[in-house]
C-alpha cells in the first residue's frame, strides 16, 4: 500500500534536499544559488510526483539530480546571454565616455531658419508663405484663413499640399521624408 502523497514526498524531501544541495553547490557559485535551483528541482517534482514510476529515495535522488543538472545548464546560458553590467566609476578615466556637447539653443535656432529659408526657396510662393506662417508664426488654419479671406478647410488643404510637396523635396535630396 502507497502512503498519501504528502508523507512520500516528505520523506524523499528529507533524504534528497540536503544531498542536492551539496551536489549543486560543487557547481554553482553560491550556497544561494544552490538552493535555489535545488527548490525549483523539488518543486518540479512534486508537480510530476503522480507521473513517476518509482517513489524510491535512489530513484527520486537521481531523478532530482538530473533535473537539477538540466536547471543548471539553463541558468548558465541565461548568464552567458545576459551581459555584465558595469559603472562608470569601474572603468579607468581614461576610457569614461565624452558628455555631450552643451546645447546652444541661439545657434540650433539660427540653423533651423536657415535650413528652413532654404526650403521655401524651393516652394512655390503661395507655399512658401503658408510654410513661414504655420512654423514660424505660429498662425492657426483659421488665422491664415482670415488674412486670406478664404476658408479653415481651404487652408487645411492647401498645408497637406504644402507638405506632400516638402515631402517630395527632402526625398530628392536624399533625406528620408518624415511623418
Amino acid at each position: 500500500m502507497k502512503l498519501p502523497k504528502e508523507e512520500n514526498f516528505e520523506s524523499i524531501y528529507l533524504f534528497c534536499f540536503p544531498k542536492l544541495i551539496a551536489y549543486l553547490q560543487q557547481h554553482t557559485h553560491s550556497l544561494q544559488d544552490a538552493e535555489d535551483i535545488a527548490s525549483r528541482a523539488m518543486t518540479i517534482l512534486w508537480r510530476k510526483w503522480d507521473t513517476l514510476e518509482s517513489h524510491t529515495q535512489r530513484g527520486m535522488m537521481h531523478w532530482l539530480t538530473a533535473t537539477a543538472h538540466n536547471l543548471l545548464k539553463e541558468e548558465n546560458k541565461k548568464k552567458k546571454r545576459t551581459p555584465d553590467v558595469i559603472s562608470l566609476e569601474d572603468l579607468p578615466l581614461h576610457l569614461h565616455p565624452e558628455a555631450p556637447p552643451e546645447s546652444d539653443p541661439i545657434r540650433e535656432e539660427k540653423e533651423f531658419l536657415r535650413e528652413l529659408h532654404q526650403l521655401s526657396e524651393q516652394l512655390p510662393p503661395t507655399e512658401a508663405q503658408l510654410l513661414y506662417d504655420k512654423i514660424v508664426r505660429h498662425l492657426s488654419n483659421e488665422e491664415i484663413a482670415a488674412q486670406l479671406n478664404v476658408s479653415a478647410n481651404t487652408i487645411h488643404i492647401r498645408w497637406t499640399r504644402t507638405k506632400k510637396h516638402i515631402a517630395q523635396i527632402k526625398f530628392k535630396s536624399g533625406s528620408p521624408p518624415s511623418h
